[in-house]
């Protein structure tokens, strides 16, 4: 019984990275962005409002999935990284006059309209490589140079920018990323072969645990919880992808393939889903493949990227749409029909019904008898869980039965 049951969990498993990856091959749409360099892509949970970043260009949004494309009054300039808020409304980016890696002086600009304004944020420090976003949008941590710039601080904000504290940290990186609730970050390093690290914190960079030490890593990405945690090495100088499923306690190396150079991951909100593009040349960005892994990264696929270029990713909350920007070409969106599940939380009177915020639109529905098609729509709006990615209704306790389902809606 128990080997059957292991042979179809493989059996299953095989399906879904089969059925995930000829999907990849098949659904990949070129959106209406422009042709150009694009250097970095972020998108809200459910995947509809998106912005994307030129380098030594404009930062533009949509706000539609990617249909339309629009230009905003953000500055032209090497735009080498964005971030968004889970809801789309608040934006981060940073320019920097050293190229996409980090480099010269830098600035920080935010928006809280969705793109509409920006403000240009007042910092002491005048380099930075990378920035974290909270998925409410008031935390931001801003990290320096992989070289002797700040002494290795680490500058942070709980007010979405509009003041910023240096907090001292002991090292300098490529990388930073943080969970959803925005407390847990994460860096990761790459100074020389064999000589990088990753270093978690987990009360907003206030003080910092080594979580792994000896390779080089170029970039990181978590989970909403800040559980899983995938490790990406510096292509320049070879290695592993490394997964920790426990916040970086422990670490595993990735079943990819030995040949395959990662530049660039993407996670579901859940870490269950994983993205990663397989390099052949490092720069310019030559992409040969995307691997795809349904399982956290225990067992992964090939897929066919939409262009040899795809120089950033970005994945919906529940991974079910993927959008993929270009460096020298245009920005490509790949979406598949989300299955959400609900789970049920009952308390005091009342019963909390959540799901995974979903790439497409979802109804919650209820009806007193599963034999009658009496379904009818929940009338109270959902409310975005920010540490979570989860839509939230709580409902009051009845003394009949009630039955609950999603319904997809138009």
């Amino acid at each position: 019984m128990r080997a059957n049951g292991i042979r179809l969990t493989v059996a299953l498993a095989g399906m879904l990275l089969s059925s995930v990856t000829s999907g990849f091959a098949q659904n990949w749409t070129l959106t209406s962005a422009p042709i150009t360099n694009w250097s970095s892509i972020a998108m809200s949970a459910d995947g509809s409002r998106l912005v994307a970043a030129v380098q030594n260009g404009l930062i533009y949004v949509s706000t539609n999935a990617g249909s339309n494309w629009t230009g905003t009054s953000a500055p032209v300039t090497n735009w080498s990284f964005i971030a968004s808020s889970a809801d789309g409304n608040r934006l981060a980016a940073l320019a920097n006059a050293g190229g996409p890696g980090g480099g010269a002086i830098c600035w920080i600009f935010t928006s809280g309209d969705g793109g509409a304004t920006w403000t240009q944020c007042t910092l002491t420090d005048p380099m930075y490589s990378s920035l974290a976003l909270s998925a409410d949008g008031n935390k931001l941590a801003a990290l320096p140079p992989n070289y002797n710039y700040h002494g290795g601080r680490i500058t942070c904000s709980t007010n979405f920018g509009a003041s910023w504290s240096n907090l001292p940290g002991p090292f300098r990186g490529f990388s930073i990323t943080c969970a959803a609730e925005g407390w847990y970050l994460f860096v990761a390093t790459a100074s020389s072969p064999g000589a990088g690290q990753v270093w978690a914190s987990t009360n907003f960079g206030i003080t910092w645990n080594l979580a792994e030490n000896g390779a080089d890593y170029l970039s990181i990405f978590c989970s909403a919880d800040g559980q899983l945690l995938v490790a990406q090495p510096d292509p320049g100088f070879g290695g592993q992808v490394q997964i920790s499923t426990n916040s970086g306690a422990a670490w595993t190396t990735a079943s990819l393939p030995p040949s395959s150079t990662v530049w660039n991951l993407a996670s579901s909100a859940d870490g269950s889903i994983l993205i990663a593009a397989s390099v052949q040349s490092y720069w310019p960005v030559q992409v040969s493949l995307f691997y795809v892994s349904t399982n956290s990264g225990t067992a992964w696929a090939s897929a066919t990227p939409p262009s040899t270029n795809a120089a950033s990713l970005s994945l919906s909350a529940d991974g079910k749409r993927i959008a993929a920007s270009t460096f020298g070409g245009g920005i490509y969106t790949w979406q598949t029909t989300p299955t959400p599940v609900l789970s049920f939380t009952p308390s005091a009177g009342s019963l909390l019904i959540s799901w995974i915020v979903p790439s497409l639109p979802f109804v919650l529905q209820e009806n007193a008898d599963l034999t009658t098609s009496a379904w009818t729509d929940v009338t109270a709006t959902p409310n975005l869980n920010f540490t979570n990615l989860h839509h939230e209704v709580t409902m009051p306790l009845s003394s009949t039965k009630r039955f609950y389902r999603l319904r997809r809606s138009l």
